[in-house]
């Protein structure tokens, strides 16, 4: 994997960005590379039912246009996400940031991504700085895996967007995630869009970057 990865980077030029998709349907991962390259990268994981080839659709316009790679892994079956998952996308995200030298990395999540986002970017700290989810819970079943960090300098900080709209995840479950998540004193931002149903909300793509970006 780490080859592919390195083969994709050294063939990179300046002409054209690109979307890759490496081994077969389950499982595999898709990457995209913008067309001038930096050293920042957004690890995007799917919801269930969804495949990493259509779903990093969602970033490559912003992508593109403010020079993040992207990565999205496919969960092994196709239905969800399960805990074989959980160490080859840390696989992926490793050689990922190895191969393209990257410095900033945002781990970005919807629906059951969003679970699985806050369960790495929490258990798996060094290797992210920040995690963003659309509808990301961390009180489900999922969440008893979580291990919450008791020095401040690793607890990263966490962008929780919810619709008021979403029928799926009502929006009370949403903030009651919030008040859990402050009660581990992790530094939460959280927004609530007015218009926004059960999906990845495109529209505030740029915002998230934007608050990604004034991070330290």
């Amino acid at each position: 994997m780490r080859y592919l990865f390195l083969a994709l980077f050294l063939s990179t030029t300046l002409w054209a960005s690109s979307i890759e998709e490496y081994g077969v349907n389950s499982g595999n991962f898709v990457v995209f590379v913008p067309t001038v390259t930096s050293n920042k990268l957004i690890v995007a994981l799917h919801g269930s039912g969804e495949r990493a080839n259509n779903f990093i659709q969602n970033w490559t316009k912003e992508a593109e246009a403010r020079h993040y790679f992207v990565v999205a892994p496919n969960s092994t079956d196709p239905n969800g996400w399960s805990g074989e998952d959980m160490n080859r996308i840390m696989k992926i995200v490793a050689t990922a940031q190895s191969a393209y030298g990257i410095k900033k990395t945002l781990l970005s999540g919807a629906s059951s991504g969003g679970q699985v986002a806050l369960l790495l970017g929490i258990n798996e700290f060094p290797y992210f700085n920040a995690v963003q989810t659309f509808m990301g819970l961390a009180i489900t079943e999922m969440g008893k895996y979580i291990q919450y960090q008791s020095e401040k300098k690793n607890r990263r900080p966490i962008l929780l967007i919810h619709g008021v709209k979403d029928a799926m995840i009502p929006i009370k479950y949403a903030r009651m995630n919030r008040d859990f998540l402050k009660s581990k004193h992790y530094p939460i931002t959280y927004w609530e869009e007015p218009n926004m149903v059960h999906e990845n909300y495109r529209q505030d793509n740029n915002k998230i970057l934007d608050w990604f970006e004034r991070l330290r």
